[in-house]
């Protein structure tokens, strides 16, 4: 519901409908002539009309992605049948017209699907690149902990494609016995004041810490070592070691 508000609330939506509003109307109330005006000539501006769908449709794929090319296909494939049937005056030849422009409609929006998936796909890339090297320069440049902690901290939350993004870095003691954040974003008070000398057995991160190796959890909420958690609502938890040399 909230992202079907979402897109009727995006300009994107209203011009796709004025193109297909415009299409509607210029197929039912233009009437069936050559379009040139000269009788040999074998396209009609119904025909034209017809062809002209793929704009809407193209545009609705650009902004929405498949889903919406093809919803917007199946809409105008739907506009276009009931003169193809009921009104032209050549019924088989437009129903013929009316199923090739969706065939190419569909090649159009599964095309245009590949290329915005392999841009999004050349985007990530790029922004993971952009990621590693700021936290490389973040490294070199930054003397305090805490500081480089968060500026850290701060370029890996960027590329987890969350609208919210939360995490925190916690350091071991001395004694590899407890753990405390010295770097959060997005955490409440609560959560942060409750994170403090966290012993390992009391904690997700504690198990990445005590293996060494990437934790994922996707039900956090009810696992049995997340007992400081305050968050009410279902989550899950990713869990990376940071390691400096041997520790």
């Amino acid at each position: 519901m909230h992202t079907a508000i979402q897109i009727i609330r995006s300009r994107h939506f209203w011009v796709v409908a004025m193109m297909m509003i415009i299409c509607g109307f210029f197929h039912y109330f233009v009437p069936q002539t050559p379009l040139l005006l000269q009788s040999e000539f074998p396209m009609t501006r119904q025909a034209v009309v017809r062809i002209i769908f793929l704009l809407p449709v193209a545009a609705a794929a650009f902004s929405f992605g498949l889903r919406g090319g093809v919803v917007t296909l199946i809409l105008a494939t739907l506009i276009m049948l009931p003169r193809a049937i009921f009104i032209s005056i050549q019924p088989i030849d437009a129903l013929f017209e009316t199923f090739g422009v969706a065939i190419v409609g569909g090649l159009l929006v599964w095309m245009i699907d590949v290329q915005e998936r392999e841009k999004r796909l050349r985007q990530r890339v790029v922004e993971e690149l952009e990621t590693v090297n700021a936290i490389a320069l973040t490294l070199t440049q930054s003397r305090e902990l805490d500081t480089m902690l968060d500026h850290v901290l701060g370029k890996v939350l960027l590329v987890t494609d969350l609208p919210k993004p939360k995490g925190a870095i916690l350091l071991l003691d001395p004694w590899g016995q407890t753990m405390k954040v010295r770097a959060h974003r997005g955490l409440c008070s609560e959560f942060v004041d409750r994170a403090q000398d966290v012993p390992l057995e009391e904690c997700l991160c504690g198990l990445t810490a005590e293996s060494g190796e990437v934790l994922i959890v996707h039900d956090a909420l009810n696992h049995p070592r997340h007992v400081r958690c305050v968050e009410q609502e279902p989550h899950a938890h990713a869990c990376i070691p940071l390691k400096s040399k041997d520790r």
